[in-house]
Parts: C-alpha cells; sequence; structure tokens
C-alpha cells in the first residue's frame, strides 16, 4: 500500500508523529478494505454529522438499500452479497431498514435478529412470487 511506503519514508526523515497517524490511517483503512473509496469516505462523512442532521438524512439511504435488497430477491448472487454490506451497517440504520423491508416495526435488540428478519422477508417474498408464476401458468 503506498501509505506504508510513504510512512516509512516519513520515518526515515524523523517525523515520527506523521508516521505515527499514516500507521493509524493504514490500519483504519485495511479495516473497511471491502469497501470502495467512495463507500469509505460517505461513512466517515456520515460519522460526522450531528445526530439531527443524521436522522433528517437518513431516509435517502435506507430507500437505496430498500430497492437493492427488492431488485436481489430472486438472485442468490445478488443478494448475499447485499447482506454482507448490510451487517456492517451501524445498528440504528440497520434496524430502521429492516423495519422498512419487512412492513414491521420491530424492536431489535441485536444486528443478526434484524438480519435474520431481513432474510425471512426475502424467502417468503421469493416463494410467494413463485406461486404467483405457478398459478398465472394454469391460466
Amino acid at each position: 500500500m503506498g501509505i506504508e511506503h510513504l510512512n516509512k519514508l516519513l520515518s526515515s526523515w524523523q517525523a515520527k508523529a506523521a508516521a505515527g497517524d499514516l500507521d493509524r490511517l493504514a490500519a483504519l483503512l485495511q479495516k473497511h478494505d471491502d469497501l470502495s473509496v467512495t463507500e469509505f469516505c460517505t461513512a466517515v462523512e456520515r460519522a460526522f454529522q450531528t445526530p439531527s442532521l443524521r436522522g433528517h438524512q437518513q431516509l435517502v439511504p435506507i430507500e437505496t438499500w430498500l430497492e437493492e435488497l427488492r431488485q436481489s430477491e430472486n438472485s442468490k448472487e445478488l443478494f448475499e452479497p447485499l447482506i454482507s454490506r448490510i451487517k456492517k451497517m451501524p445498528n440504528r440504520e440497520l434496524f430502521a431498514l429492516a423495519n422498512a423491508y419487512c412492513g414491521i416495526d420491530a424492536k431489535f435488540k441485536k444486528k443478526a435478529d434484524a438480519v435474520e428478519a431481513i432474510r425471512e422477508r426475502s424467502v417468503a417474498d421469493g416463494s410467494v412470487q413463485r406461486q404467483l408464476k405457478g398459478i398465472s401458468g394454469i391460466f
């Protein structure tokens, strides 16, 4: 990674504070290496927003997630990677997404419960769609 090379260069220049900062940045980036630069920057910007602004702007991302979930319902190849990304959402946003997607107002206590609700809803929707296709073939 380029940051590591820059860190070595700074260390050789006796700029230990800057090198330490780059170490922290590199470690943080490695924890989130599954995100694109845009996704990472969005997450950082969201983390710095005030809570009142954050709640106000929440609807747009939730709607985007909902659309992605609906588009991926019939494709395990699309659904599973999406679920992996959803699991990394902050609790509040994940719980809101699960409630919106499932059409409920549950008080989730754990991420796993919210993810399971999303999975169950997706399976149920897929089952209904298969039944409707079967019925439409009769007529």
